[in-house]
């Protein structure tokens, strides 16, 4: 993120964390994460299912394409059990899916 688009960037993530919290219940976890000099943003995005990721794109869809407008992505994995009918849109993106291997899942509440 540039320093001259922060605040923009800022509005825009406050906008759709909110559209997300209000209209996504199933979208399990919801996080913006920034580098120490607020360069570099990750999100980190936990599903319930399928059609809810499809619901995510749905509710934030316009919103979304504002935020890549002030801070374009520059990396994308998928990390799960991606249905093949996904796989172009996210390769469209510049993205990589990540089959899973091995590993646990918990239930957890976020801070």
């Amino acid at each position: 993120v540039k320093p001259e688009n922060l605040a923009a960037f800022k509005r825009l993530v406050g906008q759709i964390v909110d559209l997300v919290a209000r209209n996504e219940p199933d979208a399990l976890s919801y996080e913006w994460f920034f580098n120490d000099d607020e360069s570099i943003c990750t999100i980190l995005e936990v599903y319930k299912d399928v059609p809810a990721v499809n619901a995510h794109m749905a509710n934030v869809g316009p919103t979304l394409y504002e935020i890549m407008d002030v801070a374009p992505m520059t990396l994308l994995h998928v990390c799960g059990a991606v249905p093949d009918e996904m796989k172009p849109t996210i390769a469209s993106m510049g993205g990589t899916v990540h089959t899973p291997f091995a590993g646990i899942t918990r239930e957890f509440v976020a801070a």
